[in-house]
């Protein structure tokens, strides 16, 4: 059972899926709570599961969301999966990743996903914080 603020976080993803994606009627979003506009759990990338995917039908369209509580941020888990969204991204050619994190870990998460995006060779994917979030 996720906590209340990985709860919290993973809707927000959705929200701001709703609130960016331009074209929201054509998108298909995945996530594994059970919120109004996700329900779906999303397809594994690189042996894990994203909190949030949203693809936009017929396009390059492409976000992969994921949260993570403060404690829950600095693990190699954690590593290891930015690590696999970063490459998928990559490969893709397009898409987004958007990281919901509580505010007062945006810093740390900010360096931690550069690090990761250097040794990777990941630098041009582009991510998004939400950086004013409880927890």
């Amino acid at each position: 059972m996720e906590s209340e603020v990985h709860q919290l976080l993973v809707k927000s993803l959705v929200h701001w899926i709703e609130q960016h994606v331009h074209d929201a009627s054509n998108a298909a979003v995945f996530c594994e709570l059970p919120i109004e506009g996700g329900g779906n759990k999303p397809p594994l990338i690189g042996g894990f599961t994203p909190d949030m995917l949203c693809k936009v039908v017929g396009t390059q369209g492409l976000w992969i969301g994921e949260a993570k509580t403060a404690g829950d941020l600095d693990t190699q888990h954690s590593r290891e999966q930015f690590k696999a969204f970063l490459g998928h991204l990559a490969q893709n050619g397009s898409g987004t990743l958007v990281i919901a994190v509580p505010w007062r870990v945006v810093r740390y998460a900010k360096s931690l996903i550069r690090l990761i995006q250097r040794q990777s060779g990941t630098s041009a994917v582009e991510v998004v914080y939400l950086d004013q979030l409880p927890g």
